[in-house]
């Protein structure tokens, strides 16, 4: 069942990264905002390539879910205050930025986990005898 939830999660957030990185690719104001931009459109590309992988069960999937984590992350802890607060002038973006930073990559943790637990041999799917097509 968390597989489900890990698969969703990596389609999603590669459709709205795609979609999203694209729109806003031009509304960029200042270098930060650019690298984040780059960012969410790495993990969108990361997610739907990583989600894909996933539900083949190859374990290149768990690579692409590392590099789904980090991008994700990069881009929620740098978000945080470039869009905001690049000088870190305000108290509360310290805060804001250590929050962002840790909350995704404790989510990515858990979906590299997953990815990896769904990948090893003993965890595919296995043809039984009956299944069994024999040679001519």
């Amino acid at each position: 069942m968390v597989w489900i939830l890990v698969l969703i999660l990596l389609f999603g957030t590669g459709v709205i990264g795609i979609t999203n990185g694209i729109r806003e690719l031009g509304d960029s104001h200042s270098g930060l905002q650019l690298t984040v931009t780059i960012a969410v459109m790495l993990y969108g590309v990361f997610g739907v390539a990583a989600g894909i992988g996933l539900v083949r069960r190859r374990p290149w999937s768990v690579t692409l879910s590392i590099m789904w984590s980090i991008a994700v992350t990069y881009a929620a802890t740098v978000a945080s205050f470039a869009y905001s607060d690049p000088t870190f002038s305000s108290t509360g973006t310290i805060t804001g930025v250590v929050a962002a930073a840790l909350s995704t990559a404790l989510i990515g943790a858990g979906i590299v986990w997953v990815a990896r637990d769904a990948t090893r041999a003993r965890n595919l799917p296995r043809a039984t005898g009956a299944d069994h097509i024999p040679s001519p």
